[in-house]
């Protein structure tokens, strides 16, 4: 039976030395006063209801001892590897000392129970889960697998947690303020550091955003309606989509490269690309939606679309047209294929696109194919034997025009909105606010409480002042909620009725290019085919 020495009860401090068993695994009363927190403690929050709940408990005995362990050169002090809490809570419930077991562990031993102790605690934050593992993996020189078997945790869980301190700082205080959860940062973590910021957004526009436009500003955030007040702070404004929807959002608005693949998150994908390089095949992108998403498109790498490639490794693959998994099929044309975005995004696997040559995935276009090589080797007609794009490449060259079209009018729109807003709010301030005016029609009509605000903007060039400012300010705020880069072209009719010209103003800011003049066609010679 193990005996406790009372080190706190009515005793000389010579005399308490005196009797100080310095053995490991030595059960003692130890005075607060010669106890330190660890600083390796990866543990940096504390919820005040959970030391509450142990001061409340303290009070009626302390049911288990905390472990410490002699620090080496200081004279009857305590390093605590596990019991920080009840050490915390102690002063609250009346303690001046506590039980505690002393051992003489070495850094790794007693870093190993730092961790396992924390990994037991419901409020120990993931964050500093992950700086516990960091610590205990450059101290022990364990990998993740090695730390994952002596913690009794899953391997992935381990990789997860320490991938979350690769979070950029505005992540990482999302998830101390519990406004997104673990599964939330786990996704970011995986991005690179622009990609996050991305995603995230800018909080003070998602909170002042409707839900419609919360969506072009953060793939991650929307607005919280339930959180009333504009002098909450902005962390307490806005929700976070479900870790399923954000996750999906990832896929399909942020563009994933074989450069970045993670190869503990995709190890087959990893061996396919290593096994391209051995077979000198090259590694082309694909998407299983009809095209990439604009917000995951690089104009530098072409990307095939659902129609453009078929599945040629033998494996299942589900079928465009019924949805069904249909066994792949072989070939000799073969190359990679990398998933760049969309559904299944990171995957690798070989695909054909050769539709002039592969009969076994494109019959009908070898088909066809050959009746323009035998009409053109007869003769019939020259211009049949140039190859006709087919219908994904032809509409993927019309998306591209019509896309840089609407690209730069929207660019010419985007730059005239300073002007276009300050025009706007000094015809406003002229104009009558009255019951039947124009910018009462416009309250009316438009204001609708679920857009949210963009108040502060309209305040700034309208402040204020009289009954009819407000009813002015409430009119150009709710014209600003369009007035954007992406929805000002619309907004046109409004400047009519105050009677602006708003294309007029974007011609005078953002004037158009000039056309490029169009070389003139030579006329064909006569008798000439």
């Amino acid at each position: 039976m193990t005996a406790v020495v009372d080190r706190d009860r009515n005793r000389p401090a010579e005399a308490e030395r005196q009797v100080v068993p310095q053995s490991p695994g030595e059960l003692l009363r130890i005075p607060l006063s010669e106890l330190l927190e660890s600083p390796w403690n990866p543990r940096k929050h504390w919820d005040p209801v959970k030391l509450a709940e142990m001061a409340d408990s303290l009070r009626k005995g302390q049911l288990t001892p905390i472990t410490v362990r002699p620090i080496a050169g200081k004279h009857e002090r305590y390093e605590i590897g596990a019991g920080h809490r009840r050490f915390r809570a102690a002063p609250a419930a009346g303690l001046t000392s506590l039980l505690g077991i002393v051992r003489d562990m070495d850094d790794v031993t007693f870093l190993e129970l730092l961790t396992i102790e924390n990994k037991q605690r419901d409020d120990v934050t993931p964050l500093d889960e992950a700086n516990g593992f960091k610590l205990l993996m450059e101290k022990a020189g364990y990998d993740v697998a090695k730390l994952a078997a002596r913690i009794g945790l899953s391997t992935k869980y381990v990789y997860d947690r320490l991938k979350l301190l690769q979070l950029i700082p505005a992540a990482k205080k999302l998830l101390e303020e519990n406004v997104i959860t673990a599964g939330h940062a786990i996704l970011l973590a995986r991005l690179t550091p622009t990609d996050q910021k991305r995603a995230i957004g800018d909080l003070e526009d998602v909170a002042e955003s409707g839900e419609y436009a919360a969506k072009r500003e953060s793939l991650l955030l929307r607005p919280d309606y339930a959180a009333d007040g504009e002098e909450l702070p902005l962390h307490d404004r806005v929700k976070p989509v479900s870790v399923r929807e954000f996750q999906q959002a990832i896929q399909e608005k942020i563009r994933a490269t074989p450069e970045r693949l993670d190869p503990f998150l995709f190890p087959e994908s990893a061996a396919a690309l290593e096994a391209a390089k051995e077979e000198k095949l090259g590694v082309i992108h694909i998407t299983r939606e009809w095209r990439v998403d604009d917000q995951a498109r690089d104009e530098k790498i072409k990307t095939f679309g659902s129609q453009a490639w078929e599945r040629a490794d033998g494996k299942p693959e589900e079928d465009y047209h019924t949805g069904r998994p249909t066994k792949s099929k072989t070939c000799a044309f073969s190359r990679y294929g990398f998933v760049a975005s969309g559904p299944g995004q990171g995957e690798v696997f070989k695909v054909c696109i050769n539709k002039q040559k592969c009969a076994i995935h494109w019959p009908e276009q070898v088909k066809a194919a050959k009746a323009r090589a035998k009409r053109a080797k007869s003769g019939k007609s020259d211009s049949s034997a140039k190859p006709k794009l087919d219908r994904y490449e032809l509409e993927e060259q019309r998306r591209v025009a019509e896309r840089q079209r609407e690209e730069a009018e929207r660019a010419r729109w985007k730059r005239a909105l300073p002007v276009l807003r300050a025009r706007l709010a000094a015809k406003l301030k002229a104009t009558s606010a009255g019951p039947s005016s124009q910018a009462a029609a416009i309250v009316l009509h438009f204001c609708n409480p679920i857009w949210g605000g963009v108040g502060k903007a309209a305040a700034k060039l309208l402040p204020a002042k009289t009954a009819d400012d407000v009813v002015r300010q409430a009119a150009l705020t709710v014209v600003f909620h369009n007035l954007n880069e992406h929805r000002a072209q619309h907004t046109a009719p409004t400047f009519k009725k105050f009677g602006l010209d708003a294309q007029a103003i974007v011609d005078e800011v953002a004037p158009k290019p000039k056309a490029e003049k169009k070389p003139a066609k030579k006329k064909a010679k006569k008798g000439s085919r």
